[in-house]
């Protein structure tokens, strides 16, 4: 049908091809059925009728159907026809369109290797589409979704190293998104990803190193996973997990809950997996890769030496007669000490200890979320709700449910003090700003001790002043490479300065020294996509959540909080949830855990319920005890009769009256929005 067959010519019984597959159903004879319907009534008909539809014409051309085809002994041209017969002009342009592509990408299927060369001979190649897709493709009829496939990937289902290796040679894409599945069961990748798929990778492994070879590898998929843990999850053979190493894929990349591949090889129990990337890190010491090995401490990789086997690593690394190599691997803990002291500097604006300590090493310096120095001093230019930095001395700070004192519009004092007064200031934060204190206020009580500290910012504020702006003029005017830097999200400043609303300064500032604006992130938006105007207020906080969410997420995966939490929440353990609950207010994440408290209350542990509103949790929310039943009609319009329970209702049936009081008490102070 795509070289140009008739459907509509009969045989000596008088049946089409349609009847004479009806008439005998032989084995196949459905999906035979399926792909004559989808191609008919064939390109030449369709243009050659009285009436053509161009809609039907270009679909045709989609499914690259060609439009030369031998007639007898001569070749036939359908545009050549067209062009002598009273046709529209849009048809003769819409085949012109197309020609050369289809032509192209049949000769690619045919698995000549002369073709390729043909066609740079004869210089038409500007006149292909090389990232063509077929519109007409589907996995296997009828378990799978029509799927438009790259031509890329229908080369390499052919399996020849040399044909695939002079198609890489013309440049094709090997970033389009991509999946021939549904996209519900599997969102669209990235295409090199479809390498390491079981079900279309290509059977010689050769040809999949010679794609990554080519490939961006710090592209992720929509988790925020590189091709390497995507091939892990997958189960792919050691040989490919090394041809991923091999192609300089970046191990120390993280996820969207901060996992490295490493971390991702723990999870599955695959020791292979661990060894080979273990194995890698050491050649890059044999090969003394000092640049890629500084990258990995600056990305706060913490895999670096190896957990057994020590001294033959020592041994390696003495014979390479390395100064500069034994330096960096002598300081891998002090580097990344420094970069995180940097990372706290940006976050609470202190611009002139960070100048003091910055050098350009650390511009490629990243968080576990995948955030440069910029990224940071964006997201919290604008005054952003974040937890309160350690003081200069290394003691943490102070949260609500270890002796905070709120007042009753939530002003959180939280004590940083430290018995050094040239070392130590004390904070108010109310929407991420900073206020001076009377030393009169709070005179007794946890900040007592802090009598110096609260002396010092009262009269000596400055010393807290936020200059956020300061330091990303100064990390953009100093190390532009900053700007094309992306998180675990595959996010960049202009993303973050979109999604955090940045100054309008900020954001020009960005945007005019050069940042990409058609960087795409790993859902793929561009920084203009965040922008709160053009896509309305309800749109932008759906596509701005994962991103406001990373650091909790990041949390909740590194101390294994749910499962945690949900067990002491089960067994009653108070002093369990005590010690968990002040880091997740310190990321905000007390409404992720609300509905906890209806587990508390069903389980009668009335004082820990009282113990979780204290420190924060909402209160306004609501569990449905009985179950829909989707099946019944009324459940599956939504108008049933299973009410739902409110927490106030649900203290009140098990007589928890202090509780109570203590919901009426809050909600009678501040208004809190019901969750779903």
């Amino acid at each position: 049908m795509r070289c140009g067959a008739c459907p509509l010519q009969k045989n000596k019984a008088g049946r089409t091809p349609e009847e004479e597959i009806l008439f005998h159903k032989k084995p196949g004879w459905e999906e035979n059925l399926h792909w004559l319907r989808k191609y008919h009534p064939g390109l030449w008909a369709a243009v050659k009728c009285k009436n053509p539809d161009p809609v039907l014409i270009e679909r045709l051309l989609r499914y690259w159907c060609r439009t030369v085809k031998v007639v007898g002994r001569e070749t036939a041209n359908l545009k050549c026809q067209v062009h002598m017969c009273e046709t529209q002009l849009d048809t003769v342009l819409l085949l012109e369109k197309y020609e050369n592509t289809n032509e192209m990408a049949l000769s690619m299927l045919s698995g000549k290797l002369q073709f390729v060369g043909m066609w740079k001979a004869a210089e038409h190649l500007q006149k292909v589409d090389i990232n063509a897709k077929d519109y007409s493709y589907q996995f296997y009829y009828r378990d799978y979704p029509t799927a438009p496939r790259p031509l890329l990937a229908a080369v390499w289902e052919i399996n020849q190293l040399r044909l695939v290796d002079a198609f890489m040679e013309l440049n094709p894409d090997t970033c389009v998104k991509y999946t021939f599945e549904s996209e519900a069961a599997s969102p669209p990748k990235p295409l090199f990803f479809q390498l390491v798929n079981p079900k279309c990778r290509p059977q010689d492994e050769a040809i999949t190193a010679r794609i990554l070879r080519d490939a961006d590898l710090n592209i992720r998929n929509i988790h925020g996973q590189t091709v390497l843990i995507e091939a892990m999850l997958n189960g792919e053979t050691e040989g490919v997990i090394r041809a991923i190493l091999n192609s300089g894929i970046n191990i120390a990349a993280r996820d969207a809950l901060g996992r490295t591949a490493r971390d991702h090889s723990e999870l599955l129990k695959r020791s292979d997996y661990k060894h080979l990337i273990d194995s890698h890190v050491i050649e890059l010491v044999k090969e003394c890769d000092l640049e890629r090995l500084e990258a990995l401490v600056l990305q706060l990789y913490d895999h670096i030496f190896p957990e057994s086997n020590t001294q033959s690593f020592a041994n390696i690394v003495s014979r390479k007669n390395s100064k500069q190599l034994c330096q960096l691997l002598r300081n891998t803990n002090s580097t990344q000490a420094h970069v995180k002291k940097l990372f706290k500097l940006a976050k609470c604006g202190n611009s002139a200890q960070l100048i003091k300590l910055m050098s350009r090493k650390f511009a490629n310096a990243r968080d576990k979320a995948g955030r440069s120095l910029l990224h940071i001093a964006i997201q919290y230019s604008n005054g952003n709700k974040t937890a309160i930095p350690q003081s200069s001395n290394g003691q943490n700070p102070m949260d609500r449910a270890n002796g905070n004192i709120v007042t009753q519009e939530e002003i959180v004092l939280k004590d940083i003090s430290s018995n050094d007064p040239h070392t130590d200031t004390t904070q108010l934060f109310k929407s991420g700003k900073d206020c001076k204190i009377l030393c009169s206020l709070k005179k007794d009580g946890p900040f007592k001790k802090g009598h110096q500290c609260w002396k010092k910012f009262s009269t000596q504020g400055g010393n807290c002043v936020q200059d956020h702006v300061g330091i990303i003029k100064y990390l953009v005017q100093e190390y532009p490479l900053m700007l094309g830097l992306t998180n675990n999200l595959g996010q960049s400043p202009l993303h973050y300065a979109h999604i955090y609303t940045a100054s309008q300064e900020v954001i020009d500032l960005i945007d005019k020294t050069g940042s990409c604006s058609q960087i795409k992130d790993v859902y793929d938006f561009v920084p203009e996509d965040y922008d709160k105007l053009q896509c309305g207020e309800q749109t932008f906080n759906v596509r701005r959540r994962p991103t406001i969410n990373l650091d909790l997420d990041i949390f909740l995966t590194e101390s294994n909080f749910e499962e945690r939490f949900h067990q002491a929440i089960k067994a009653g353990n108070i002093d369990e949830v005590k010690k968990l609950v002040p880091p997740l207010l310190e990321h905000n994440g007390e409404s992720r855990f609300s509905q906890a408290l209806f587990d508390c209350l069903d389980a009668g542990h009335i004082s820990l319920a009282n113990f979780l509103v204290t420190s924060g949790f909402q209160t306004n929310i609501f569990k449905q005890y009985e179950t829909c039943d989707p099946d019944e009609p009324m459940c599956a319009m939504m108008e049933c009769s299973h009410a739902v329970t409110s927490l106030k209702q649900r203290a009140t049936d098990i007589g928890a009256s202090d509780l109570v009081k203590q919901i009426e008490d809050l909600h009678k102070k501040t208004p809190q929005v019901a969750l779903a």
